[in-house]
């Protein structure tokens, strides 16, 4: 199941929106993403770490900076494509992101 969403969260606004669609749907997830690396970061930096847990930190804001990365690529690709559509797909996206990471910590 989380395979075909994946795929179709890629493949149906590329197919209806081209480029556009992908790259608003890229910068959407990524910006989830970003939230979501940020808010482990901040909840680990508030306990005491041992040399595993800073290591752990270090790897979490390497990956959460390749994800800005791919976010800000996808928004400069974007470029004047990006407006109200945009947007609302990105809001969209969020969302059921959110809902999926919510549905996988409990499952």
């Amino acid at each position: 199941a989380w395979r075909a969403a994946g795929y179709g969260l890629g493949f149906l606004p590329t197919f209806v929106a081209g480029e556009a669609g992908l790259y608003a749907t890229v910068r959407s997830v990524e910006t989830f993403v970003e939230k979501h690396y940020n808010e482990q970061i901040t909840r680990l930096e508030q306990e005491e770490l041992d040399d595993d847990g800073k290591e752990l930190v270090r790897l979490l804001r390497a990956c959460c900076e390749d994800e800005v990365h791919h976010k800000e690529d996808a928004a400069n690709r974007l470029g004047a494509a990006d407006g109200a559509v945009a947007a609302g797909w990105g809001t969209l996206v969020e969302f059921g992101s959110a809902v999926a990471a919510e549905v996988a910590r409990r499952v």
